[in-house]
């Protein structure tokens, strides 16, 4: 049973939930998550954790992510994006080039955002979006989100639409930058495409589409696409344990032990340079705590 992580390119018109279906069926498995959903009308990055890789899915909803979002100015959605009803629509209005890059410089930094109600966010048990497709809106409180880079790509004049590139924190609605970017203008803005291209510390270059792994003849050529699942963590020190130090660690206890190194998360291999999983180091303790135990024999 092979485990590690597989980067999809999700095609548009498809949920996240139907691309690890699909995924189940070619690796014949049941135990298989993501990274983060993306919405039906977005293509882009979507890695997958296979088998052992769901324990690090709570870990991983925290990576920085980098979107190309499109969006139309003069009209409101009520999904904030291209498939929702036209609420608003504004005319004869005049914005150049210069007054939007101005604008999206005021978006970068932390800014606060209310998150849509076409979202998968729960309020007393309820999804938003099952809410709003009953015609039902309610209060939602804002969220703190980072947009560290903003950048206009594209900006066509004479039909009002604009292409941005987009580095930003978890949890960022991009329809929602998207719409108060047309509020500040004061002309409504609608998402109209939205493609991810790097989510924890991936990019969509190295992705598979879904004909290309449907394309892969047996199980084998299959296994070729997944990878190691200690590439999510190669930001962290490494260290390797003993055969004695090893077994202490698989068996969840803590280890005595000077590392020479800063306390934090690591990443933890025997001398066989086998990923063991993930640890926190103390440093002023001396003490190393499993965290995340991945490998068993």
């Amino acid at each position: 049973m092979i485990s590690g992580i597989l980067l999809v390119d999700k095609p548009a018109g498809m949920t996240s939930f139907k691309v690890v279906s699909i995924v189940k069926r070619l690796f014949n498995t049941k135990k298989v998550g993501h990274t983060g959903t993306l919405d039906p009308m977005a293509t882009g990055l979507l890695p997958m954790l296979l088998n052992k890789a769901t324990k690090v899915q709570e870990l991983l909803q925290s990576s920085e992510k980098e979107y190309l979002a499109s969006f139309k100015l003069g009209i409101s959605t009520d999904t904030l994006d291209i498939t929702g009803k036209i609420v608003k629509k504004t005319d004869d209005f005049k914005v150049n080039k210069d007054q939007l890059e101005d604008v999206l410089k005021s978006f970068e930094g932390f800014i606060e955002q209310v998150p849509p109600m076409y979202s998968a966010i729960s309020k007393n048990g309820v999804r938003l979006y099952t809410l709003a497709r009953k015609g039902i809106e309610i209060d939602r409180e804002k969220r703190k989100v980072q947009i560290k880079k903003i950048k206009l790509l594209s900006y066509i004049d004479e039909d009002h639409e604009a292409t941005i590139l987009v580095n930003c924190s978890k949890g960022t609605y991009i329809r929602s930058l998207c719409a108060d970017i047309g509020d500040r203008l004061l002309t409504g803005a609608t998402l109209t495409k939205l493609r991810r291209t790097k989510t924890c510390g991936f990019t969509v270059e190295n992705s598979l589409g879904l004909k290309d792994l449907e394309d892969l003849k047996g199980k084998k050529a299959l296994h070729t696409a997944v990878i190691a699942l200690d590439r999510l963590f190669l930001s962290y020190v490494p260290i390797f344990l003993n055969k004695n130090l090893e077994k202490v660690f698989l068996n969840g206890g803590k280890i005595s032990f000077d590392f020479r190194i800063e306390s934090g998360m690591i990443r933890v291999y025997n001398n066989c340079k086998e990923f063991l999983g993930l640890g926190e180091y103390i440093k002023e303790r001396r003490v190393l705590f499993p965290s995340k135990v991945f490998y068993s024999r």
